[in-house]
């Protein structure tokens, strides 16, 4: 049984593989009130041709004020890709017009 499982998981991480541009979209959470720029946060995962059998996470930046997915995210892709590894890149969500880092907020308080 854990060889067929297996099996199954190598030829599906494989076949996803051949498309290394293809991605699987996975939601992180459902939509939280006051966000902005991103209804729903999700990654992308992208498998290389030749898995060395470590990821990536890429995180786009934007100045905390959107998010710049094409050249600070998608554009890493196939750098990473070719190095062997899984490039997943985060689209996270951004405060609805507060652009200052919350964690501002919190030292505020203390």
């Amino acid at each position: 049984m854990k060889t067929y499982f297996l099996s199954l998981l190598y030829f599906t991480l494989g076949t996803i593989a051949l498309h290394a541009q293809n991605f699987i979209e996975i939601p992180l959470y459902e939509p939280i009130p006051n966000s902005s720029n991103v209804d729903i946060p999700f990654i992308h995962v992208y498998f290389p041709p030749i898995n060395n059998g470590a990821a990536v996470i890429i995180c786009p930046g934007g100045g905390y004020k959107y998010l710049e997915m094409d050249k600070e995210g998608n554009a890493y892709v196939p750098w990473f890709n070719n190095q062997g590894l899984v490039a997943i890149v985060l689209k996270y969500r951004l405060p609805n017009g507060q652009h200052k880092c919350p964690l501002q907020d919190a030292q505020k308080a203390m």
